[in-house]
């Protein structure tokens, strides 16, 4: 997984995003993303951005939340996000079929329709 910049990049705050520490609170940060023409995985979107990659998808971003009853489950985006990483099992899972390969738009994007959640 690629989680640096090239060398001779010189947008160093893209650089810094890239190799920042991600936390919870910052989903682009730690949300891995793969780059479906040459198949290399990057530790985040802008890792991805300064190494210059295209065609790219998100990894799945799934979460088990044991014991913990639908209406308790916030349902604003960024506070349903903030609750789930706080609360449930979650993880990360990389492409790996063709079917895989369909973009769906993230929670915390404000544009995104319900139906591609």
């Amino acid at each position: 997984m690629v989680g640096s910049c090239p060398v001779n990049n010189t947008d160093k705050n893209l650089e810094s995003l890239c190799t920042a520490r991600s936390s919870n609170a910052n989903l682009f940060g730690m949300l891995p993303v793969s780059d479906l023409t040459n198949n290399t995985a990057y530790k985040n979107v802008f890792c991805a951005s300064c190494n210059q990659a295209t065609n790219l998808t998100y990894w799945k971003f799934s979460a088990t939340c044991e014991g913990i009853s639908s209406h308790e489950i916030p349902r604003n985006r960024s506070l349903m996000l903030a609750f789930i990483m706080k609360e449930c099992e979650w993880y990360f899972q990389s492409p790996s079929a063709k079917s895989d390969y369909l973009k769906f738009c993230l929670a915390i994007e404000q544009t995104c329709p319900d139906s591609e959640l």
